[in-house]
């Protein structure tokens, strides 16, 4: 994740939020994984806030983060 070009995590944005409301929901499948998979989100998180994605708004109601 940390080798993705800013301009790549639009394309993928879809996938990558699919997968991890999956494992927040099944949280038993991927209990082995959890600091791996914090981890991940962490990274994508950083990319996602320096990238410029029209809806902002929407992304951040997905992810359940109040606008400061």
């Amino acid at each position: 994740m940390r080798q993705i070009q800013l301009s790549s995590i639009a394309e993928i944005n879809a996938e990558s939020l699919t997968f991890l409301k999956d494992c927040a929901t099944n949280v038993t499948a991927f209990k082995g994984m959890q600091a791996i998979i914090l981890r991940l989100a962490t990274v994508y998180g950083e990319k996602l806030d320096d990238t410029v994605i029209a809806d902002k708004r929407k992304m951040r109601k997905d992810f359940g983060v109040s606008p400061s």
